[in-house]
């Protein structure tokens, strides 16, 4: 392979908008209630995938950080949030290489990318 390395991808994660607002508005007026209720559970379980994330990180369970990851990239491609999904993607990759250096990158870039996603998400809920 002579791509970019999993760093280097890892750091393009910043160029992402955090949030597909215009999918949001489309999801929000196709689904209403069911699609509030869905990105609450969002809110919700982003926050434990993370903390298993982390956890699995400092266990070194590169089997534990690949089902977490994989579970994030899905949810956050089906609400529209692209920095979150890449940078899981990412992380699930280096986890397959059992890449520690390239995880841990990973880790550090997506707890912010997370916590403003998630700050965007309940003002889009409550705005």
């Amino acid at each position: 392979m002579n791509g970019p390395s999993t760093a280097t991808r890892i750091q393009d994660a910043s160029q992402l908008d955090c949030l597909d607002i215009s999918r949001l508005k489309d999801l929000s007026a196709k689904r209403s209630g069911a699609f509030t209720d869905m990105l609450q559970e969002y809110i919700t379980r982003t926050g434990e995938l993370l903390h298993t994330l982390q956890d699995s990180e400092t266990r070194r369970n590169y089997e534990a950080l690949h089902q977490a990851a994989g579970t994030l990239k899905g949810s956050s491609a089906l609400i529209g949030a692209p920095r979150v999904q890449h940078l899981a993607e990412e992380i699930e990759a280096a986890s397959d290489n059992r890449d520690e250096t390239s995880v841990r990158t990973g880790l550090v870039e997506l707890k912010p990318a997370v916590d403003r996603t998630l700050a965007l998400l309940r003002d889009f809920l409550h705005g």
